[in-house]
């Protein structure tokens, strides 16, 4: 009988499973399908990558991240194993054709790629006839029309698992309803999948929720970034324009702050990255882009200067604080106007009836990209949405395409699509407003019962409360002269004023 136990020290040198990893590999080895929730931290990679190395066969590995197959064959190569490796456009024509050619000769074990790389035709064809053992879907949440991290390329897994006939998959996620699970399962063509469930509790966290004024949210955010958990620490908010700000009014302030968001080029991002992984910066204000994939384990806060689109989303990057295990703060600021407007941009999000109709019509005489010059009111991510739904998610800018669907199916999907999202988006408003603890209601979010009562959020236990801005730059002031006179200043504050 294998012992499991000593595969996982010859791999890796860890003598003992964490909870539900045992489990998971047993299925995986039994040819069982998988279906994991599972937090951050709570070690999944661990779980198809000693199963690869057991397995007979190859070893697919989908994440929606290029930086996260770099890191992840890294730490494998540091563990001695040599058998892992990654296809992406982020590599050399010459690294990936050697990867190629170590994968036709059976030497690779562990593939890590895109779902777009494993969606071409080209690879599939290469893939034809090599035998499967493993299909693990990391992220699986991502395969969700109306979830927080759709990726398009997700929906089409189904037709490349006809045609490489895994003999297991493994989909693994931290974030998905119950709902977003039996979407999952069914997208995927699990059978009978194991499912594992651990409690998405992370107990270091401690929750806050702060309503404030338009004009005060980075003042309340300073005051908690130098009095309240510490740094380093995360930032989000959701214009870029007011990340840049904020980053340098941070700095302005005694801080050592940068942005980050997808409007810079990709060399930006990763040198401002590197810097905060390096503990070069203190805080990092950012937009959405920045976090999956992100491993840096001592972030003391994440603070939201506006709210999240939802609790899936919040959860995720909330949860970036504390995966060292040590105590971390998760604070949430809004305004009522947040709200407001985060609802008036759902609304934009979507077009109007009349308006997908004159879509619908001119795409029999226009190419999408001639179309636009005439719906230009309509904003862009209303404008991939609309194409998405009329022409599927494959289509060419440059050609005149007919519509895939009938008027009233794509009508009754984007009425589909909105619904939800504006479901998500109250109960990210219903968690701000509301009075009960705060964990219960994320907690119960995702399925899980709960006792109600946590003590380490801002129901449970409220905190004492924060200077205002004025009485804050006086503390500053006074600190600033003891300063002073502990660096051999012969007056002391008292008789400084």
């Amino acid at each position: 009988m294998l012992n499991l136990e000593e595969k996982l020290h010859l791999y890796f040198g860890i003598d003992l499973f964490r909870p539900g990893q045992r489990s998971a590999v047993e299925a995986i080895l039994a040819g069982r399908d998988v279906l994991a929730l599972w937090p951050t931290g709570a070690g999944k990679s661990l779980v198809y990558q000693l199963a690869s190395q057991i397995l007979p066969h190859l070893t697919l590995v989908v994440t929606p991240l290029v930086s996260l197959m770099f890191d992840q064959v890294r730490r494998m190569h540091t563990q001695g194993i040599y058998n892992a490796a990654c296809l992406t456009a982020a590599q050399s024509r010459e690294d990936n054709g050697q990867v190629l050619e170590a994968l036709r000769t059976g030497y690779i074990k562990t593939l890590f790629l895109t779902p777009e790389r494993l969606n071409s035709d080209e690879f599939l064809v290469r893939l034809r006839g090599t035998p499967i053992s493993l299909l693990t879907i990391d992220e699986a949440h991502c395969i969700c029309q109306w979830g927080h991290d759709f990726r398009p390329d997700y929906l089409l897994l189904g037709k490349a698992i006809q045609v490489l006939q895994p003999r297991s998959i493994l989909a693994m996620t931290a974030t998905a309803t119950p709902a977003a699970q039996e979407q999952i399962a069914y997208l995927l063509g699990l059978q009978n999948p194991l499912r594992l469930h651990l409690s998405l509790d992370r107990t270091n966290l401690h929750y806050s929720v702060q309503e404030i004024s338009r004009l005060e949210g980075r003042q309340i955010a300073l005051q908690h970034l130098y009095r309240r958990g510490g740094l380093p620490a995360v930032v989000y908010i959701n214009q870029r324009q007011e990340c840049e700000t904020t980053a340098r009014y941070f700095c302005e302030n005694g801080l050592q702050a940068a942005f980050y968001h997808a409007g810079m080029r990709p060399d930006e991002r990763q040198t401002v990255q590197k810097r905060f992984l390096d503990d070069e910066l203190q805080v990092i204000t950012a937009t959405t882009a920045f976090g999956m994939g992100v491993d840096k384990p001592n972030v003391r806060q994440v603070i939201h200067l506006t709210p999240s689109g939802s609790l899936e989303e919040y959860y995720q990057e909330s949860g970036r604080a504390g995966r060292d295990g040590q105590e971390a703060y998760c604070l949430l600021l809004y305004s009522r106007q947040s709200f407001e407007r985060s609802f008036t941009q759902l609304e934009e999000r979507y077009p109007t009836p009349e308006m997908l109709a004159a879509i619908y019509q001119a795409l029999w005489s226009c190419s999408p990209a001639q179309l636009r010059q005439h719906f230009l009111s309509l904003s862009p991510a209303s404008w991939r949405q609309t194409l998405n739904a009329v022409l599927g998610y494959n289509y060419q800018n440059g050609e005149v395409q007919q519509p895939q669907r009938p008027l009233e199916s794509v009508n009754a999907y984007l009425d589909y699509l909105y619904s939800n999202d504006r479901q998500r988006l109250q109960a990210m408003q219903n968690y701000a407003l509301g009075t009960r603890c705060r964990r219960s209601l994320l907690l119960e979010y995702f399925g899980e019962q709960t006792t109600g009562f946590c003590d380490k959020c801002d129901v449970c236990r409220p905190p004492a409360p924060l200077y205002k801005p004025s009485t804050w730059k006086l503390i500053r002031q006074k600190a600033q002269k003891w300063a002073s006179y502990l660096a051999g200043g012969t007056m002391t504050p008292a008789q400084q004023g």
